[in-house]
């Protein structure tokens, strides 16, 4: 099974997804769900009770964070194996939106610590929340265009997709949508 992007950049056929991958893709939406909400809470109510809770709030964000980053990552490769042979798309520049969103949260996480003293980082980190709000467009929109198009079986347009791309930014409802969508793809 190979596809028209996979013939374009010169690339190995795909390949059987990891125990990891096939895990992810094919994990029940409620459980993904409830671990979107819970995971949060549980961490508001442990920061709440110790004395170091803006570490402890500020370290679980960021590891919340990197979970759906992978999340992200592993859903959009994988689903980039399945695409029609005809459907053309440039995983690539995927890969590159999910690696700037990762260094957006490095800088994020660096430079705006309460211990950044001396250098005035600010423009930087502007230029960082520019880029990494549109590589997280960018990512959820190929993520739902993947989606979209291996259920029509051909590309997706715009209009296919427009009202998954606003269900998968809202977070956890989002997970839910998509997630459902994905696992009845590998199923």
């Amino acid at each position: 099974m190979t596809n028209v992007a996979t013939k374009n950049l010169k690339m190995k056929p795909p390949t059987e997804l990891s125990r990891t991958a096939r895990w992810v893709v094919t994990i029940s939406p409620w459980k993904l769900f409830l671990a979107s909400i819970l995971f949060p809470f549980l961490i508001f109510v442990v920061s709440v009770l110790t004395p170091a809770r803006e570490t402890i709030w500020r370290n679980a964000k960021i590891i919340e964070v990197l979970g759906y980053l992978a999340y992200n990552y592993i859903i959009g490769t994988s689903l980039f194996q399945r695409l029609p042979p005809r459907v053309s798309m440039d995983i690539r520049a995927f890969k590159s939106a999910i690696s700037v969103l990762t260094l957006t949260l490095l800088i994020f996480y660096v430079f705006l610590s309460p211990k950044s003293a001396g250098f005035d980082w600010h423009h930087l980190v502007l230029i960082a929340a520019i880029a990494g709000v549109y590589s997280a467009f960018y990512a959820a929109i190929f993520i739902v265009k993947e989606i979209t198009s291996i259920e029509l079986g051909r590309t997706a347009k715009y209009k296919d997709y427009i009202d998954l791309i606003f269900f998968s930014m809202v977070l956890p409802f989002g997970v839910w949508v998509i997630q459902r969508r994905v696992k009845k793809i590998f199923e």
